[in-house]
């Protein structure tokens, strides 16, 4: 592990709290590897880093990391200042990261840039609405609903995800959000 991982290891693990920890893994089915570090926190020490070298950090990611270390990550992915192409790589090699619905959903919330980008993005998405991995499908529909449910997209949206074939049922949740926010 480099030093820089390692200290930021510590610095998540100082934010800890155990009583947060157990209703954190009440929430998060699946989710072994939680310390109980609250959102804000975290978003606050991805600032920081973000503000370093965070392509180190992006680079190697902790091995068998806490949950927190990957939003962390995921979080520094949409923090950090870089062009959209170089987000978008990062981007797809975050996704095979995710292994639970927080991860996901915080990290799509985080990539803001897609505001910006829309087409770019939209085409970079596209091939997760038919990936056999359940995350990465999800991935694709919370990206749709957290960024294109919009005058301009909410039709190929809805067209979209009356396709989305993937029965898992974090898929199937997350692509049953929009259809109450387009109508």
């Amino acid at each position: 592990m480099i030093e820089r991982r390692r200290r930021l290891r510590e610095k998540v693990e100082a934010l800890a709290e155990p009583e947060f920890r157990k209703f954190s893994a009440s929430l998060i089915p699946g989710a072994i590897r939680l310390l109980g570090v609250r959102i804000p926190l975290l978003r606050s020490l991805a600032r920081e880093e973000a503000r370093g070298d965070w392509r180190e950090l992006l680079e190697h990611p902790a091995e068998e990391p806490y949950a927190e270390e990957v939003m962390l990550d995921g979080m520094l992915t949409g923090l950090a200042r870089m062009e959209p192409e170089e987000r978008l790589e990062w981007v797809g090699r975050f996704v095979p990261r995710m292994d639970n619905w927080a991860v996901c959903d915080m990290f799509c919330a985080g990539l803001k840039f897609s505001k910006r980008h829309p087409e770019m993005v939209w085409d970079f998405i596209q091939p997760y609405l038919k990936h056999p991995d359940a995350w990465h499908v999800r991935f694709a529909v919370v990206m749709l609903l957290d960024h294109f449910i919009t005058e301009d997209y909410v039709e190929r949206v809805l067209d979209l995800l009356d396709g989305v074939l993937h029965r898992d049922y974090y898929v199937s949740m997350a692509v049953a959000w929009p259809f109450p926010s387009a109508m």
